[in-house]
């Protein structure tokens, strides 16, 4: 994980130097968005290295305390998906392809978060079996 870490490390640095070297506004936002990806990513790694070393952890009641929020917030990520589908199908059909390119890019973000939070959902139903 560490070695992972490393890599991202120069990941942020890489995109960094480009960022300040590029003139191009889509070139410059694009790569600041990897760029913050992976300073998550590094933070992630780190989240694991915690979890497996049981220095944090994640407790049924802490779950359930804040569940009918992120029932919420599932709800709008579904919103928001279906409003990039919608996004990406007139671009398409527009023949537009740098914003048909930033809205998949949206589109795939979108859709992670709903995987992200769908695989949540079922770490709570394993924290409580007969819920």
């Amino acid at each position: 994980m560490e070695r992972w870490q490393k890599v991202e490390k120069k990941a942020v640095t890489y995109t960094g130097e480009v960022v300040k070297k590029t003139p191009n506004p889509i070139v410059k936002h694009i790569l600041t968005i990897i760029q913050r990806d992976s300073e998550m990513h590094h933070r992630t790694q780190q989240l694991i290295v915690d979890l497996m070393q049981g220095t944090i952890q994640m407790t049924p009641d802490e779950v359930a305390e804040t569940w009918d929020m992120i029932e919420k917030h599932i709800e709008t990520e579904h919103q928001a998906v279906e409003l990039a589908r919608e996004a990406k199908q007139l671009l398409l059909d527009r023949h537009l392809p740098v914003p048909e390119y930033l809205v998949g890019y949206l589109l795939a973000d979108e859709e992670k978060h709903n995987a992200l939070l769908d695989q949540l959902r079922l770490i709570k139903d394993k924290m409580y079996p007969y819920a």
